[in-house]
């Protein structure tokens, strides 16, 4: 909820390893089903500073379970991690799974 699109001035930074940031979803109003979610998909835009970590995580929380994927040093590009199931319950992602998801990323040394 708390990105609005690209260049819209929010992002973050960190010199340390380890540090997550993670961003909820807003109310989903739609109809409520167990198999009608496509994938959940984690879009952002990353590159590596001068100094600090040089990967970043993609990860997920789901009712309060962190699960990454696997980290990777950014190159300024878009990059995109599309989860078809819910790596937390290997399961389809229901509906109300969206109640309690974040997703993120975390910075890696």
């Amino acid at each position: 909820s708390d990105i609005i699109g690209f260049n819209d001035g929010l992002s973050i930074n960190t010199a340390n390893p380890n540090e997550k940031e993670s961003w909820t979803l807003s109310t989903y109003n739609g109809p409520t089903s167990t198999s009608s979610v496509r994938a959940v998909v984690n879009v952002f835009l990353g590159n590596v500073g001068i100094t600090g970590p040089t990967q970043i995580a993609p990860f997920i929380r789901h009712a309060g379970v962190d699960v990454e994927s696997t980290p990777f040093s950014p190159t300024t590009s878009l990059y995109v991690d599309i989860l078809t199931n819910n790596p937390q319950t290997g399961l389809v992602w229901d509906t109300a799974d969206l109640a309690t998801l974040e997703v993120g990323v975390k910075s890696v040394a």
